[in-house]
């Protein structure tokens, strides 16, 4: 790898100079192209390299970035680090083994589930001797077990081939909600709710967050059933109006209240499905709202809130 830079870095000293070259903001996008990918791709790799090593990396980085900015030889480093808005290499590369760490905990990988069973296994035998001699990725993982074990997974997304029934057309049709009056709004709404076939229940979600404090509810026109639900403190309003949307197809499900139609006021919610429907891996929120979709044949809608629609 050191090698490697000290080919690379030619280029930007034939580039660089105080009285000709070319611009400090060009020769840092080179810096990041061709020195800063070889430090990022082998991260995962040189994590376990000597404290020696990792001086030797960082001392050539400084040294080009000096040149690229024009310092002197004497400038510290983390005055040369603020000054080009970039991070020392053993941080930037500890933010890049949490990154793939957290991508292979998500997605349930294979090295996931050998790490999960070795924890399981030899937790009490890794001391700290040991934890600088193992895989980079699995050593965060050891110190990070109890938020890498509760982050949410994500899931093979088996119906990014099916085309789901998620509405937006009012919004289409009224633009920006800023920029149309409440009238029209409430006009388009009510228009599309009334042509809704009698037999097709209705069912409208909404969430909240008041400060830290955070929950959703629904109502059922089919047999009025109303629920509301508070969630844990911190939770973000779009997590909550999915989560809406999730419970009431659960209910449209355990009734067998088939092609039911979901009204929401969260078009984010309903473009992030949309959106997401096609990627090959999702979150097992938006995964089992896709698949109570696909089972119910159901509707989600976007009405506008606050134009007063009871």
């Amino acid at each position: 790898m050191l090698r490697k830079i000290d080919e690379r870095s030619n280029i930007i000293k034939r580039l660089a100079g105080t009285k000709f070259g070319g611009h400090p903001s060009q020769l840092l996008t080179i810096y990041k192209a061709t020195i800063r990918s070889i430090t990022d791709y082998d991260a995962p790799i040189y994590g376990n390299g000597t404290k020696h090593q990792d001086n030797s990396l960082q001392s050539k980085s400084d040294g080009l970035l000096r040149l690229i900015l024009g310092l002197t030889k004497t400038t510290p480093s983390n005055i040369v680090s603020t000054l080009s808005c970039e991070p020392p290499l053993i941080i930037r590369r500890e933010h890049l083994i949490q990154r793939q760490t957290l991508r292979e905990c998500i997605t349930e990988s294979p090295s996931y589930s050998i790490w999960s069973k070795d924890w399981k296994i030899l937790k009490f035998k890794y001391d700290d001797d040991h934890r600088k001699k193992v895989n980079p990725t699995f050593s965060c993982y050891i110190e990070q077990n109890k938020f890498m074990s509760s982050v949410e997974k994500l899931k093979l997304n088996s119906f990014k081939n099916e085309i789901f029934d998620i509405i937006t057309t009012i919004h289409d049709d009224i633009g920006r909600k800023e920029n149309a009056s409440t009238v029209a709004m409430k006009t388009h709404a009510l228009s599309y709710i009334n042509q809704i076939p009698s037999e097709r229940t209705q069912i409208y979600t909404d969430a909240s967050k008041i400060g830290d404090k955070c929950g959703y509810g629904f109502y059922c026109n089919n047999n009025k059933y109303t629920i509301s639900i508070k969630l844990n403190n911190y939770a973000s309003i779009c997590t909550a109006e999915l989560l809406a949307i999730n419970h009431a197809l659960k209910h449209a499900k355990e009734n067998s209240l088939d092609r039911a139609v979901i009204l929401t006021d969260s078009l984010s919610s309903c473009q992030g499905l949309i959106s997401q429907s096609k990627l090959p891996y999702v979150s097992e929120t938006i995964h089992e709202i896709l698949e109570l979709l696909s089972h119910t044949r159901s509707t989600i809608v976007w009405i506008p809130s606050h134009v007063g629609i009871n």
